[in-house]
Formats: C-alpha cells, sequence, structure tokens
C-alpha cells in the first residue's frame, strides 16, 4: 500500500501532468493559434492582384480594394479559428483541472464510492 502511495503522489502524478501538458499543446498546435496570429493580416490564400498604373488610375484602386478585401477576409477566417481554438484550450483546462482534483482525491473517493455502493445495496435489499 505504502508503494502505491508513492506512485500515486509521485511519478504518476508526475506522468499524468505530462499526459495533462500534452493534451493542452495539441490543442494549441491543432489550431495553429501561434501561426494564426503571426498572419492575422495577410491575405487569403495569398490572393493578391497586382497594382498597375499610376495612383490616379482605376486599376490601382481596384486592385488595391481586391488586396484589401482579402487581407479583410484572411482576418476573419483567422481570428475565428483563433476564437474556437481559445474556447477549446479553455474548456480543455477547465476538464484538465478537474480531473487532477479527481486524481488527487482518488484515495479518498475510492472507498468511499465502494463503502456508499456497499450501503446501498444492503439498504435495497
Amino acid at each position: 500500500m505504502l508503494r502505491y502511495l508513492v506512485w500515486h503522489y509521485g511519478s504518476g502524478f508526475r506522468s499524468f501532468l505530462k499526459a495533462e501538458q500534452n493534451f493542452f499543446a495539441f490543442g494549441w498546435y491543432f489550431f495553429s493559434i501561434s501561426e494564426l496570429l503571426r498572419t492575422l493580416f495577410s491575405p487569403w490564400h495569398q490572393i493578391l492582384e497586382k497594382k498597375k498604373g499610376g495612383i490616379a488610375s482605376s486599376e490601382f484602386w481596384q486592385s488595391l480594394s481586391l488586396n484589401l478585401m482579402s487581407r479583410v477576409l484572411g482576418a476573419m477566417v483567422r481570428a475565428i479559428t483563433i476564437v474556437f481554438g481559445l474556447v477549446f484550450e479553455a474548456a480543455l483546462l477547465l476538464i484538465l483541472c478537474a480531473l487532477t482534483i479527481i486524481w488527487l482525491a482518488a484515495l479518498l473517493l475510492i472507498p468511499t464510492a465502494y463503502v456508499s455502493g456497499v450501503l446501498l445495496l444492503i439498504i435495497s435489499s
């Protein structure tokens, strides 16, 4: 029993925290949050129009507006993805905190659940 306690609150708990860290890193890389933040205002799928003519020509203003729309679209899609990723990370953080509390309290929860189950069996029969 003592060896189990040493493992449960020692190397087992460290391994559990490392697994939680891997889950958290998975969400960050799955949604590419760092990459999306770095390229937030990049054009959507690198769709850019070459600027033609001088500043007074209509082609210049047309290509400028198309490039601006491409950047706005790219920023919107990236921002939505970042928000989904951060919501996922926040939900995962809450779940991982709950699992950590359960891990720490497991030595009390398991015997309590066993005793209450036996008592329920005795009372119901």
